[in-house]
């Protein structure tokens, strides 16, 4: 199982034939006159190389600070099942790859500064990745 890719996104869904539509795609800096300030933010991770999905795959997703606290009011975290079902947006049979939509419709980023999104896929093995997410204050 590997991660071939994430990315931060306004919105995103996986439609009943397995295709991906994103909004606002890409970006890794939010800007807002004052802090804190909620914004709608959704990850999109693409896994390949499920190999035979175990009923015991974890989804876990987290944001943390420059110190290494959370932000969210706790770390999301999904049971996937065989056929993989993610909050009812990606169905996935064996031996496939998957596109996984994890929202946060009202994300509160508390303060400016630097923040990491960490997702982390847990079956026999752990695999992770890590997106960079920047506040900073605009005027105007």
């Amino acid at each position: 199982m590997e991660i071939e890719y994430g990315f931060l996104a306004r919105a995103a869904e996986i439609s009943p034939d397995g295709t991906l539509s994103v909004l606002g795609a890409g970006f890794d800096t939010v800007r807002s006159p004052a802090y804190p300030r909620a914004f709608p933010i959704t990850l999109v991770v693409r896994v390949i190389n499920l190999g035979p999905v175990k009923p015991d795959l974890l989804v876990d997703f987290d944001i943390a600070d420059t110190a290494g606290n959370s932000i969210l009011d706790a770390p999301v975290s999904k049971k996937l099942t065989n056929p993989m079902v993610l909050s009812s947006k990606t169905t996935v049979a064996p031996n496939e790859s998957a596109n996984l939509v994890l929202s946060l419709p009202a994300l509160l980023i508390p303060a400016p500064g630097d923040y990491q999104v960490n997702l982390k896929l847990t079956d026999k093995t752990t695999v992770e990745k890590t997106i960079r997410l920047h506040a900073e204050v605009v005027n105007g």
